[in-house]
């Protein structure tokens, strides 16, 4: 799958696997001790965070594409530049 190519994005940014139920994986913030901090759609092809403790934002309308966790991972920001760059390294 798309997004099995962006496991290493999520550990860079301080999220671990934790479960999957149907079409979501549950992802939990290194650190918490909360029940998940975000899941991954595999549906739509979306990460979505719940946790307001990392540079990733929980109010990002629809969520972070696979693409968009890279650029976060690289770069710390989703800027037309940093973006740019991210689409040429994954080519």
């Amino acid at each position: 799958m798309l997004f099995d190519k962006y496991i290493d994005d999520l550990k860079a940014l301080g999220f671990t696997y934790k479960n999957t139920k149907g079409i979501r994986d549950y992802y939990l913030r290194d650190g918490s001790k909360a029940d998940q901090s975000g899941n991954f759609n595999r549906d739509i092809n979306r990460f979505s965070v719940f946790s307001s403790s990392t540079i990733l934002d929980p109010d990002k309308a629809g969520g972070y594409s696979p693409t968009q966790l890279r650029c976060m991972s690289l770069y710390g920001d989703l800027s037309t530049e940093s973006m740019k760059d991210t689409v040429k390294q994954l080519g």
